[in-house]
């Protein structure tokens, strides 16, 4: 089970953002992905690995989606205490989703940075319509 580009893409930002703002940590959230034997989480380690050093890589599996991966990592965040700056890196086509979610569970000062969707036409065109419904059910 590969990570998809959408995922890659997103992990390929935070690198650059990591190097570039000096962040003490990363928090890769996601769980187990339907007919794979890895969790999100750890192969997004695995491809991070290769360029930020592992005690800096804070796992999050257990979450299945993005109300999940937002509670998962605000508690994360409270574990960690006295973390100032916090940067959400998601696809572009689902940032305004995760930063609604993110703001509703955090309630603070977040970051929201899009990383290249990775995919395109119609393929880009269903993903975008479903993150409308989706942020339309929101009930906050």
């Amino acid at each position: 089970c590969e990570m998809d580009k959408i995922l890659t893409n997103r992990l390929d930002k935070a690198i650059k953002l990591f190097d570039k703002y000096k962040y003490k940590y990363i928090i890769v959230s996601g769980g187990k992905v339907q007919d794979c034997k890895h969790t999100e989480a750890y192969k997004m380690k695995k491809y991070l690995q290769n360029t930020i050093q592992p005690d800096k890589i804070i796992t999050e599996a257990r979450s299945k989606d993005t109300l999940e991966n937002a509670r998962m990592c605000l508690s994360i965040v409270k574990d960690l205490g006295n973390v100032n700056n916090i940067t959400v890196i998601s696809s572009k086509f689902h940032i305004r989703r995760v930063q609604k979610i993110f703001d509703h569970y955090f309630k603070r000062k977040i970051k929201y940075i899009g990383s290249v969707d990775g995919i395109n036409g119609k393929v880009l065109e269903n993903r975008r319509n479903n993150e409308i419904k989706y942020f339309n059910l929101l009930d906050f």
